[in-house]
């Protein structure tokens, strides 16, 4: 195993081990590291983000219908 005190790291993309920067593939657990997965949000980020913008999208909606005078 390489030694990792010099070395720039970064984790692993799949199981976020530290490994060596240029690495191509994980020594752990094989998975082929590509540039672009490491600028990416984690899907489960971007979700909770849609699905709060939908919910505080819907709570302004219902508020703004309950001011009206007439109801629907």
């Amino acid at each position: 195993m390489p030694s990792y005190d010099d070395a720039e790291t970064i984790r692993c993309t799949r199981c976020g081990k530290y490994i060596l920067e240029d690495s191509e593939r994980c020594p752990y657990c094989g998975h082929y590291q590509l540039a672009d997965e490491h600028n990416r949000r984690p899907l489960w980020f971007i979700l909770t983000v849609i699905l709060c913008i939908l919910l505080i999208g819907s709570g302004l909606i219902f508020g703004l219908l309950e001011l009206l005078p007439w109801r629907l």
